[in-house]
Protein backbone atom coordinates (compact mmCIF):
# COMPACT_ATOMS: atom_id res chain seq x y z
CA UNK A 1 0.00 0.00 0.00
CA UNK A 2 3.26 2.37 0.82
CA UNK A 3 4.41 1.43 -2.72
CA UNK A 4 0.64 2.81 -4.43
CA UNK A 5 1.02 5.92 -2.44
CA UNK A 6 4.92 6.34 -3.36
CA UNK A 7 3.74 6.34 -6.83
CA UNK A 8 0.87 8.56 -6.82
CA UNK A 9 2.81 11.51 -5.06
CA UNK A 10 5.79 10.77 -7.75
CA UNK A 11 3.02 11.26 -10.39
CA UNK A 12 1.73 14.39 -8.61
CA UNK A 13 5.21 15.85 -8.27
CA UNK A 14 5.91 15.59 -11.77
CA UNK A 15 3.25 15.66 -13.88
CA UNK A 16 3.06 18.99 -15.66
CA UNK A 17 6.78 19.73 -13.93
CA UNK A 18 7.85 22.50 -16.60
CA UNK A 19 4.75 24.66 -15.33
CA UNK A 20 5.91 23.89 -12.01
CA UNK A 21 9.11 25.47 -12.24
CA UNK A 22 8.05 28.34 -14.28
CA UNK A 23 5.51 29.34 -11.33
CA UNK A 24 8.15 29.20 -8.68
CA UNK A 25 10.40 31.57 -11.07
CA UNK A 26 7.39 34.20 -11.40
CA UNK A 27 6.65 33.80 -7.92
CA UNK A 28 10.29 34.81 -6.82
CA UNK A 29 10.23 37.42 -9.59
CA UNK A 30 6.96 38.99 -8.21
CA UNK A 31 8.58 39.19 -4.72
CA UNK A 32 11.55 40.81 -5.37
CA UNK A 33 9.57 43.77 -7.42
CA UNK A 34 7.27 43.86 -4.80
CA UNK A 35 10.49 44.04 -2.58
CA UNK A 36 11.82 46.61 -4.84
CA UNK A 37 8.65 49.16 -5.23
CA UNK A 38 8.03 48.95 -1.27
CA UNK A 39 11.51 49.55 -0.43
CA UNK A 40 14.09 50.71 -3.30
CA UNK A 41 17.00 51.81 -3.11
CA UNK A 42 17.08 55.83 -2.51
CA UNK A 43 19.92 58.72 -1.91
CA UNK A 44 19.71 60.63 1.33
CA UNK A 45 22.22 63.89 1.21
CA UNK A 46 23.82 65.15 4.08
CA UNK A 47 25.65 68.64 4.19
CA UNK A 48 28.01 70.22 6.19
CA UNK A 49 28.81 67.30 7.22
CA UNK A 50 32.42 67.61 9.43
CA UNK A 51 35.87 66.48 8.39
CA UNK A 52 37.64 64.48 11.21
CA UNK A 53 41.66 64.98 9.72
CA UNK A 54 44.30 61.72 11.15
CA UNK A 55 47.79 61.26 11.23
CA UNK A 56 47.96 65.66 11.76
CA UNK A 57 51.77 65.19 13.12
CA UNK A 58 52.86 64.56 9.52
CA UNK A 59 52.74 68.39 9.32
CA UNK A 60 52.97 69.61 12.98
CA UNK A 61 56.04 67.92 13.34
CA UNK A 62 57.88 69.71 10.61
CA UNK A 63 57.12 73.45 12.80
CA UNK A 64 54.19 73.64 10.38
CA UNK A 65 50.56 74.44 10.43
CA UNK A 66 47.45 73.80 7.86
CA UNK A 67 44.39 75.04 7.03
CA UNK A 68 41.34 73.87 4.52
CA UNK A 69 41.08 76.28 1.48
CA UNK A 70 38.41 77.40 -0.47
CA UNK A 71 35.26 75.38 0.73
CA UNK A 72 35.95 72.25 0.20
CA UNK A 73 35.28 71.80 4.29
CA UNK A 74 31.78 72.30 3.50
CA UNK A 75 31.34 68.32 2.50
CA UNK A 76 28.12 66.93 1.17
CA UNK A 77 27.67 63.34 1.65
CA UNK A 78 25.10 61.10 -0.55
CA UNK A 79 24.48 58.34 0.87
CA UNK A 80 22.18 55.35 -1.36
CA UNK A 81 20.15 52.70 0.85
CA UNK A 82 17.05 51.02 0.92
CA UNK A 83 14.32 53.62 1.95
CA UNK A 84 13.93 51.92 5.65
CA UNK A 85 17.55 52.23 6.08
CA UNK A 86 18.43 55.70 4.48
CA UNK A 87 14.84 57.51 6.63
CA UNK A 88 17.50 56.35 9.87
CA UNK A 89 20.46 57.61 8.81
CA UNK A 90 21.43 61.58 10.37
CA UNK A 91 24.83 63.28 11.02
CA UNK A 92 25.51 61.53 13.97
CA UNK A 93 26.20 58.23 11.79
CA UNK A 94 28.59 60.10 9.41
CA UNK A 95 31.90 59.93 9.97
CA UNK A 96 33.91 61.83 7.11
CA UNK A 97 38.01 61.20 7.35
CA UNK A 98 40.70 62.87 5.92
CA UNK A 99 44.38 60.76 6.42
CA UNK A 100 47.57 63.15 6.13
CA UNK A 101 49.48 59.69 5.13
CA UNK A 102 47.46 59.47 1.87
CA UNK A 103 48.13 63.45 1.10
CA UNK A 104 48.35 63.62 -2.93
CA UNK A 105 50.78 66.82 -4.28
CA UNK A 106 51.00 68.04 -1.13
CA UNK A 107 47.73 69.79 -0.61
CA UNK A 108 44.82 67.04 -1.62
CA UNK A 109 43.56 64.11 0.92
CA UNK A 110 41.01 61.96 -0.10
CA UNK A 111 37.93 61.93 1.84
CA UNK A 112 36.72 58.74 3.31
CA UNK A 113 32.85 58.13 5.01
CA UNK A 114 31.45 55.61 6.79
CA UNK A 115 28.14 55.04 8.28
CA UNK A 116 28.32 54.26 12.13
CA UNK A 117 25.74 50.87 12.36
CA UNK A 118 24.41 50.52 9.02
CA UNK A 119 27.82 49.80 6.89
CA UNK A 120 26.41 46.52 6.06
CA UNK A 121 23.12 48.04 4.68
CA UNK A 122 24.77 51.00 2.67
CA UNK A 123 24.32 50.25 -1.24
CA UNK A 124 27.21 53.33 -1.94
CA UNK A 125 28.52 56.43 -0.51
CA UNK A 126 29.48 59.84 -2.82
CA UNK A 127 30.86 62.40 -1.45
CA UNK A 128 31.45 66.17 -3.13
CA UNK A 129 34.21 67.43 -2.87
CA UNK A 130 35.96 64.11 -3.22
CA UNK A 131 39.03 65.80 -1.71
CA UNK A 132 39.62 67.91 0.90
CA UNK A 133 42.50 70.72 -0.09
CA UNK A 134 44.89 71.99 2.38
CA UNK A 135 47.24 74.83 2.55
CA UNK A 136 50.19 73.98 4.45
CA UNK A 137 52.33 76.92 6.50
CA UNK A 138 55.23 77.53 8.53
CA UNK A 139 54.21 78.81 12.06
CA UNK A 140 55.01 82.46 12.73
CA UNK A 141 53.88 84.24 15.99
CA UNK A 142 54.19 88.48 16.73
CA UNK A 143 53.32 90.17 19.90
CA UNK A 144 51.09 92.96 19.51
CA UNK A 145 50.21 96.07 21.85
CA UNK A 146 47.17 95.92 22.58
CA UNK A 147 45.21 99.36 21.92
CA UNK A 148 41.62 99.82 23.43
CA UNK A 149 38.60 100.58 21.44
CA UNK A 150 35.66 101.70 23.01
CA UNK A 151 32.32 100.84 22.19
CA UNK A 152 29.33 102.18 23.55
CA UNK A 153 28.56 105.69 26.11
CA UNK A 154 28.24 106.13 29.68
CA UNK A 155 25.61 107.22 31.32
CA UNK A 156 24.28 110.86 30.57
CA UNK A 157 26.59 113.23 32.95
CA UNK A 158 29.76 111.11 32.96
CA UNK A 159 32.77 110.79 30.83
CA UNK A 160 35.48 108.04 30.35
CA UNK A 161 38.81 109.30 31.98
CA UNK A 162 42.14 107.20 31.89
CA UNK A 163 41.65 103.11 30.27
CA UNK A 164 44.74 100.98 31.02
CA UNK A 165 44.44 97.37 29.68
CA UNK A 166 45.76 94.23 30.79
CA UNK A 167 47.98 92.43 29.75
CA UNK A 168 49.62 95.69 27.75
CA UNK A 169 50.53 93.12 25.02
CA UNK A 170 49.26 89.76 23.55
CA UNK A 171 51.35 86.92 21.24
CA UNK A 172 49.72 85.90 18.21
CA UNK A 173 50.28 82.57 16.65
CA UNK A 174 49.07 81.16 13.24
CA UNK A 175 50.26 80.92 8.75
CA UNK A 176 52.82 83.27 8.25
CA UNK A 177 50.95 84.72 5.64
CA UNK A 178 48.13 85.37 7.72
CA UNK A 179 50.19 86.82 10.86
CA UNK A 180 51.53 89.23 8.32
CA UNK A 181 48.26 90.65 7.17
CA UNK A 182 47.85 91.38 10.69
CA UNK A 183 47.81 95.57 11.22
CA UNK A 184 46.46 96.03 14.60
CA UNK A 185 45.20 94.07 17.65
CA UNK A 186 42.34 95.91 19.81
CA UNK A 187 40.59 94.94 23.25
CA UNK A 188 37.07 96.34 22.60
CA UNK A 189 35.27 97.08 25.79
CA UNK A 190 31.74 98.25 26.59
CA UNK A 191 31.31 101.14 28.83
CA UNK A 192 27.27 101.14 27.60
CA UNK A 193 25.52 102.91 30.81
CA UNK A 194 28.19 102.88 33.22
CA UNK A 195 28.14 105.61 36.00
CA UNK A 196 31.43 104.38 38.43
CA UNK A 197 35.06 103.77 37.67
CA UNK A 198 35.89 99.43 37.47
CA UNK A 199 37.31 96.49 35.52
CA UNK A 200 35.35 95.64 32.34
CA UNK A 201 36.33 91.95 30.34
CA UNK A 202 37.38 92.87 26.82
CA UNK A 203 37.20 91.05 23.28
CA UNK A 204 40.12 90.32 21.50
CA UNK A 205 39.79 91.67 17.38
CA UNK A 206 42.18 91.21 14.89
CA UNK A 207 42.38 93.76 12.56
CA UNK A 208 43.93 93.39 8.78
CA UNK A 209 45.91 96.14 6.86
CA UNK A 210 42.41 96.78 4.97
CA UNK A 211 40.40 97.47 8.26
CA UNK A 212 38.71 94.06 8.23
CA UNK A 213 38.63 91.59 10.77
CA UNK A 214 40.61 88.55 10.90
CA UNK A 215 38.88 85.24 12.10
CA UNK A 216 40.91 83.99 14.81
CA UNK A 217 40.02 80.28 13.45
CA UNK A 218 43.52 79.56 12.25
CA UNK A 219 45.06 81.51 15.37
CA UNK A 220 46.02 81.25 19.04
CA UNK A 221 47.05 83.53 21.30
CA UNK A 222 48.63 84.42 25.03
CA UNK A 223 45.74 85.22 26.82
CA UNK A 224 45.49 82.08 28.70
CA UNK A 225 41.80 81.89 30.64
CA UNK A 226 42.25 85.15 32.31
CA UNK A 227 41.49 86.96 29.15
CA UNK A 228 41.64 90.49 28.69
CA UNK A 229 40.98 93.21 31.50
CA UNK A 230 39.96 97.30 30.83
CA UNK A 231 40.36 99.52 34.26
CA UNK A 232 38.09 102.36 32.87
CA UNK A 233 37.34 105.70 35.13
CA UNK A 234 34.42 107.35 35.01
CA UNK A 235 34.65 111.27 35.61
CA UNK A 236 31.69 113.36 36.47
CA UNK A 237 30.81 116.44 34.09
CA UNK A 238 29.98 120.32 34.84
CA UNK A 239 29.24 123.40 33.19
CA UNK A 240 31.06 126.23 34.35
CA UNK A 241 30.91 129.69 33.98
CA UNK A 242 34.02 131.57 32.04
CA UNK A 243 35.35 135.22 34.14
CA UNK A 244 37.49 137.26 33.26
CA UNK A 245 40.15 139.50 35.57
CA UNK A 246 40.12 143.10 35.61
CA UNK A 247 42.38 144.73 32.90
CA UNK A 248 44.77 147.25 33.37
CA UNK A 249 47.40 146.77 31.03
CA UNK A 250 45.59 149.31 28.37
CA UNK A 251 46.80 152.47 26.73
CA UNK A 252 47.08 155.38 29.24
CA UNK A 253 43.90 157.37 29.13
CA UNK A 254 41.75 154.18 27.85
CA UNK A 255 40.21 151.43 30.07
CA UNK A 256 38.52 148.23 29.21
CA UNK A 257 34.96 147.25 29.88
CA UNK A 258 32.37 145.21 28.30
CA UNK A 259 33.90 142.01 28.14
CA UNK A 260 32.70 138.70 27.50
CA UNK A 261 33.11 134.94 25.36
CA UNK A 262 31.31 132.84 23.25
CA UNK A 263 30.75 130.33 24.80
CA UNK A 264 30.25 131.81 27.45
CA UNK A 265 30.32 128.13 29.63
CA UNK A 266 32.45 125.05 29.24
CA UNK A 267 31.88 121.94 30.11
CA UNK A 268 34.75 119.89 32.41
CA UNK A 269 34.96 116.95 33.64
CA UNK A 270 36.49 115.36 36.64
CA UNK A 271 36.30 113.56 40.22
CA UNK A 272 33.44 114.74 42.50
CA UNK A 273 35.09 116.04 44.66
CA UNK A 274 37.41 117.87 42.34
CA UNK A 275 34.36 119.62 40.08
CA UNK A 276 32.87 120.87 44.01
CA UNK A 277 35.37 123.00 44.68
CA UNK A 278 35.45 124.73 40.89
CA UNK A 279 32.56 126.95 40.15
CA UNK A 280 34.16 129.41 36.94
CA UNK A 281 36.82 129.29 35.02
CA UNK A 282 38.66 132.59 35.44
CA UNK A 283 40.76 133.73 32.52
CA UNK A 284 43.88 136.11 34.12
CA UNK A 285 44.33 139.72 32.41
CA UNK A 286 47.57 138.67 31.16
CA UNK A 287 46.12 136.01 29.05
CA UNK A 288 44.26 138.99 26.99
CA UNK A 289 47.00 140.92 25.18
CA UNK A 290 45.74 143.90 23.19
CA UNK A 291 48.89 145.71 22.77
CA UNK A 292 47.71 149.46 21.76
CA UNK A 293 43.82 148.33 20.07
CA UNK A 294 41.61 150.63 20.85
CA UNK A 295 37.74 150.21 20.17
CA UNK A 296 36.06 146.97 20.08
CA UNK A 297 38.49 144.19 20.62
CA UNK A 298 37.96 140.44 19.49
CA UNK A 299 40.59 137.63 20.55
CA UNK A 300 41.13 134.29 20.26
CA UNK A 301 42.51 132.39 23.69
CA UNK A 302 43.07 128.70 24.67
CA UNK A 303 41.06 127.77 28.15
CA UNK A 304 43.32 124.68 28.64
CA UNK A 305 46.43 126.73 30.29
CA UNK A 306 43.89 127.82 32.74
CA UNK A 307 41.98 125.04 34.09
CA UNK A 308 42.77 123.72 37.95
CA UNK A 309 44.59 120.65 38.21
CA UNK A 310 42.37 117.28 37.93
CA UNK A 311 40.03 119.14 35.44
CA UNK A 312 39.72 118.26 31.66
CA UNK A 313 37.53 119.95 28.72
CA UNK A 314 35.03 117.22 28.05
CA UNK A 315 35.55 117.93 24.66
CA UNK A 316 39.38 119.01 23.62
CA UNK A 317 38.62 120.41 20.64
CA UNK A 318 35.97 123.33 22.36
CA UNK A 319 39.24 124.69 24.27
CA UNK A 320 39.25 128.19 21.99
CA UNK A 321 36.94 130.37 23.17
CA UNK A 322 36.20 134.23 21.11
CA UNK A 323 36.72 136.80 23.70
CA UNK A 324 35.01 140.08 23.10
CA UNK A 325 35.91 143.85 24.80
CA UNK A 326 35.64 147.67 24.60
CA UNK A 327 38.69 149.71 25.46
CA UNK A 328 37.59 153.46 25.18
CA UNK A 329 39.02 156.71 26.53
CA UNK A 330 38.15 157.64 30.16
CA UNK A 331 34.99 158.96 30.48
CA UNK A 332 33.24 157.25 27.51
CA UNK A 333 31.52 153.68 26.86
CA UNK A 334 30.66 152.34 23.87
CA UNK A 335 27.36 149.38 24.37
CA UNK A 336 26.80 146.67 22.02
CA UNK A 337 22.61 146.74 22.15
CA UNK A 338 20.85 143.62 20.77
CA UNK A 339 18.30 144.84 18.63
CA UNK A 340 15.58 142.14 20.03
CA UNK A 341 15.96 144.71 23.32
CA UNK A 342 14.71 146.99 21.00
CA UNK A 343 11.23 148.99 22.13
CA UNK A 344 8.82 148.97 18.96
CA UNK A 345 5.96 151.44 18.82
CA UNK A 346 3.87 153.17 16.23
CA UNK A 347 4.12 149.88 14.04
CA UNK A 348 1.18 149.14 11.68
CA UNK A 349 -0.88 145.84 11.93
CA UNK A 350 -0.88 145.14 8.41
CA UNK A 351 3.14 145.11 8.82
CA UNK A 352 6.09 143.40 10.17
CA UNK A 353 9.69 144.30 11.20
CA UNK A 354 12.75 142.73 10.55
CA UNK A 355 16.44 143.83 11.43
CA UNK A 356 19.31 144.02 8.91
CA UNK A 357 21.68 143.77 11.96
CA UNK A 358 22.15 141.90 15.00
CA UNK A 359 23.02 144.73 16.99
CA UNK A 360 24.13 148.19 17.46
CA UNK A 361 26.72 150.28 18.83
CA UNK A 362 26.29 153.38 21.25
CA UNK A 363 28.74 155.40 22.81
CA UNK A 364 27.96 157.32 25.82
CA UNK A 365 30.10 160.14 27.78
CA UNK A 366 29.94 161.12 31.73
CA UNK A 367 31.41 160.03 34.94
CA UNK A 368 33.18 156.83 34.77
CA UNK A 369 31.13 155.41 37.85
CA UNK A 370 27.85 155.79 36.63
CA UNK A 371 29.15 154.89 33.02
CA UNK A 372 30.29 151.44 34.44
CA UNK A 373 26.48 150.96 36.02
CA UNK A 374 24.72 151.65 32.53
CA UNK A 375 22.23 149.58 31.21
CA UNK A 376 20.23 150.80 28.27
CA UNK A 377 18.50 147.04 27.46
CA UNK A 378 14.93 148.84 28.74
CA UNK A 379 15.93 152.17 27.42
CA UNK A 380 16.17 152.20 23.73
CA UNK A 381 13.06 152.33 21.43
CA UNK A 382 12.16 152.95 17.41
CA UNK A 383 9.19 155.22 15.84
CA UNK A 384 7.56 153.59 13.44
CA UNK A 385 4.19 155.39 13.12
CA UNK A 386 5.40 157.40 9.82
CA UNK A 387 5.89 154.17 8.01
CA UNK A 388 2.71 152.48 6.29
CA UNK A 389 4.06 150.34 3.29
CA UNK A 390 6.41 147.46 3.26
CA UNK A 391 10.33 148.39 2.35
CA UNK A 392 13.87 149.03 3.35
CA UNK A 393 14.65 152.21 5.90
CA UNK A 394 17.39 153.90 8.55
CA UNK A 395 15.20 154.77 11.78
CA UNK A 396 17.20 156.51 14.35
CA UNK A 397 16.93 154.68 18.20
CA UNK A 398 15.69 156.69 21.07
CA UNK A 399 18.22 156.15 23.96
CA UNK A 400 16.75 157.32 27.69
CA UNK A 401 20.08 158.69 29.27
CA UNK A 402 20.31 158.97 33.10
CA UNK A 403 21.18 162.30 34.43
CA UNK A 404 25.49 162.20 34.44
CA UNK A 405 25.72 160.44 30.92
CA UNK A 406 25.81 162.31 27.66
CA UNK A 407 24.94 160.18 24.46
CA UNK A 408 27.84 161.44 22.25
CA UNK A 409 26.36 159.84 18.57
CA UNK A 410 22.98 159.54 17.71
CA UNK A 411 22.33 155.51 16.56
CA UNK A 412 20.45 154.65 13.56
CA UNK A 413 19.16 151.00 12.83
CA UNK A 414 18.31 149.62 9.54
CA UNK A 415 15.02 148.15 9.43
CA UNK A 416 12.82 146.23 6.32
CA UNK A 417 8.96 146.28 7.02
CA UNK A 418 6.78 143.48 5.50
CA UNK A 419 3.21 143.31 4.59
CA UNK A 420 1.23 140.37 6.46
CA UNK A 421 -0.35 137.66 4.79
Amino acid sequence: MFVRFMKKLGRLLFHNLQFKIGAIIFSTLLWLVAVNIDDPVVPVVLRNVPINFQNEEIITNQGKIFHIVGDSENLTVTVFARRSVAERITHDHLVATADFSQMEINSLIPISVSVLGFDEQISSIATSPSNVQVQIEDVDRITFPLVVNVAGEPRAGFVLGELEVYPEAVTISGPETLIASIDRVVAQVDVSGIRQSGSLAAELVIYDHNGGVISQTLLSNSLGEQGIMVDVEVLHTKSIAIAFADIYDVPDGYIASDISSEPQTILVSGTQSDLANITELSIPAEALEIGDQTGRIELIVDVIPFLPENIALVDENANMIVVNMSVEALGTRTIELPVDAILISGLANNLSVSYQRDYVEVTFSGEQERLDLLDIRNAASVDLSEFRSSGEHSVPVIIEVPIGVRLINQPTVRITLTTRR
